[in-house]
């Protein structure tokens, strides 16, 4: 692999196992991130790749130390979101209907609303909420409208509520 295909890779991994791949245990990620290291380091690299070669070279550390961490927790090779939610914690949680959902990540800031990402234990969940009750309007009927439409690319909305004294679902 060149400094150009590893750094192109690093830059698309979301989570160490996109760019290490399974890992039986820590000597083989050692090696891997060994291995490597020796082609993006910029010590090493040619002078024309070598502001490349240190950037890359930052992904990978930073890559390494969360693949070590995430293997050490048992978490390395959990792929599906619910699995991970269920070893970190929440940023809040929601109780509706006798169901707890837990969200875990601020997915999106927009100028109107907060996108949460989530889960129920189960499945996966979004909630949006407005950030200021000013734009409550808003949000209420973009809820309306998404509950009268149907479509794949479309978000299925099922609760309207009030967080906070927000508007949100």
């Amino acid at each position: 692999m060149t400094v150009k295909e590893i750094y192109q890779k690093l830059v698309k991994a979301r989570r160490p196992i996109d760019f290490f791949g399974e890992v039986t245990n820590l000597d083989e990620l050692k090696k891997s991130y060994h291995r490597l290291a020796k082609i993006v380091h910029p010590d090493i690299a040619k002078e024309d790749q070598r502001y490349l070669a240190g950037q890359a070279m930052t992904i990978l550390n930073g890559l390494y130390n969360a693949a070590q961490e995430e293997y050490e927790s048992g978490i390395y090779a959990l792929t599906e979101a619910v699995d991970l939610y269920k070893n970190a914690t929440p940023l809040f949680e929601l109780d509706l209907d006798g169901t707890t959902y837990k969200f875990y990540e601020h997915a999106f800031q927009g100028e109107v609303a907060n996108l949460y990402k989530g889960s129920d234990g189960e499945n996966i969940f979004f909630l949006k909420v407005a950030i200021d009750t000013a734009d409550n309007e808003l949000i209420d009927k973009e809820f309306e409208t998404l509950k009268k439409l149907t479509h794949h690319s479309l978000p299925i909305v099922e609760t309207q509520l009030v967080v906070n004294g927000n508007s949100a679902f």
